[in-house]
């Protein structure tokens, strides 16, 4: 799965990284849904973690279940699919940006990329 430069050379803005914590809360099992006022859980009282500045809730919520599935789509050891998983992370953070962004971050990334291949492969 290459990845080219222009692909994450591009600035993430804040409501970008909000829609990122979206798909990802949804894809891990976790409702992304409006509550008694109308409002996100995060503006209504209810906390989703915030995966793309906590590498805690990115190995508790979303690194577990994406290396299952990695591991199951193609046949793959845990071991094997937790390398794809970080080879993809690390080649995300120093390799393909000038600016540097958090770790948080370029592991989501690296999550999305992986479930949107899964899904178009499914």
């Amino acid at each position: 799965m290459p990845i080219t430069r222009e692909e994450f050379e591009r600035e993430i803005t804040k409501e970008q990284e909000k829609e990122l914590n979206k798909k990802l809360a949804e894809w891990a099992g976790l409702p992304y849904k409006p509550v008694d006022f109308g409002l996100p859980y995060n503006e209504g009282g209810y906390d989703l973690p915030d995966f793309t500045q906590s590498l805690d809730a990115c190995f508790k919520w979303l690194v577990p279940k994406i290396a299952r599935e990695v591991a199951d789509i193609d046949l793959s050891t845990d071991r094997e699919a937790m390398y794809k998983l970080f080879s993809l992370w690390i080649e995300l953070f120093w390799t393909l940006r000038e600016q540097p962004i958090s770790l948080a971050l370029a592991l989501c990334l690296a999550i999305e990329k992986l479930v949107d291949k899964a899904v178009k492969d499914a």
